[in-house]
């Protein structure tokens, strides 16, 4: 029997509504971690498992949920039922440009519970299970009750522990975080105990007022915990760094008339790359194709783009065992 390697995402899955025309919505299910998830069991194919650990309700849209969920090839195992709250909504705006924001309804979100309804026996079997990587990003600290972040942290160590690999996604929203000194504390102890980085730079300019992407990756490998740091810049591409190497990405520009919607650009990204490293690629040719599907999913609308058009662009052969020429800069 095929083993496969896992990958747990932790965090919250939403109804999502995407603008197809003035006064026309699609809705479907999505959210950071729910994106990480599906693009990476796109691209891993028989070689990766995701499994989603959520906290949803026993209403219509939780059950609608859990069959995408199904039906996307995700496990289920971690799908957590809250007896009286509900899954929450959002709407993506765009402008012209492509850029996107946000209006959300999600303060009586039973994702926000997750850790409270995950028992003791659910704790055993999520970490019996042995994960090659557990995935979480900051909206998914941010979402999650104050009481419960001890929870988190003694849960990420018992993984580490145990062999998983921890991921951590900043993914900062400053609307969720009005203390600026608890958000830097959440992170730093994120930081400190992941094995893999994916912010932004935008992110950490945002945070920590950083210059350029070397002090980023410096600032990041200072808290000890992150062996590897994969840094995106948007257009301008991707650095990679583990201590001893300095690497550069710089993908193809994409023209700005066929920008339609960057939902979903850094989860895809993320989600690509986990897979192509389960996949036995290097960190240059993962960085390569999680650019590839980052710039197809910006040419769409919605986060999650459909499954024939990822299938016809990207699930090609040169796509699948590219191998770049890596520049070391420093």
């Amino acid at each position: 029997m095929l083993y496969m390697q896992k990958l747990v995402v932790f965090g919250e899955t939403m109804v999502e509504f995407s603008q197809t025309s003035p006064g026309t919505f699609i809705k479907s299910f999505s959210g950071d971690v729910h994106s990480v998830a599906v693009y990476f069991q796109r691209a891993a194919a028989k070689k990766g498992q995701a499994y989603l650990l959520t906290g949803i309700g026993n209403d219509a849209n939780s059950e609608q949920l859990h069959s995408v969920i199904r039906h996307q090839k995700i496990k289920d195992d971690f799908l957590l039922h809250h007896p009286e709250k509900k899954i929450g909504l959002y709407v993506i705006n765009t402008d012209y440009d492509g850029e996107r924001s946000f209006d959300y309804w999600r303060d009586n979100s039973a994702a926000r519970d997750t850790l409270s309804l995950l028992s003791e026996d659910r704790q055993a079997r999520l970490i019996s299970q042995r994960p090659e990587y557990f995935f979480f990003s900051g909206i998914s600290i941010a979402i999650t009750r104050d009481n419960d972040r001890d929870t988190l942290w003694r849960l990420l160590l018992k993984l580490k522990d145990n062999g998983t690999k921890v991921v951590f996604d900043p993914n900062y929203r400053q609307a969720l975080w009005p203390d600026i000194v608890e958000l830097k504390a959440c992170y730093e102890r994120a930081f400190a105990l992941c094995d893999i980085a994916l912010p932004s730079l935008e992110d950490i300019q945002d945070i920590y007022a950083v210059d350029d992407e070397v002090q980023a990756h410096d600032l990041i490998h200072s808290y000890s915990g992150p062996k590897e740091v994969v840094l995106t810049n948007g257009s301008k591409g991707v650095t990679y760094s583990n201590g001893a190497q300095f690497l550069r990405y710089t993908p193809t520009p994409i023209a700005p008339d066929k920008i339609q919607d960057t939902t979903a650009a850094g989860d895809s990204f993320n989600g690509s790359y986990l897979a192509a490293r389960v996949r036995g690629m290097g960190p240059m040719e993962s960085v390569t194709f999680a650019c590839s599907v980052a710039a197809l999913v910006i040419q769409h609308k919605g986060a999650l783009i459909p499954e024939s058009i990822y299938t016809m662009n990207i699930q090609q052969p040169h796509l699948l065992s590219t191998s770049p020429q890596d520049q070391q800069e420093r």
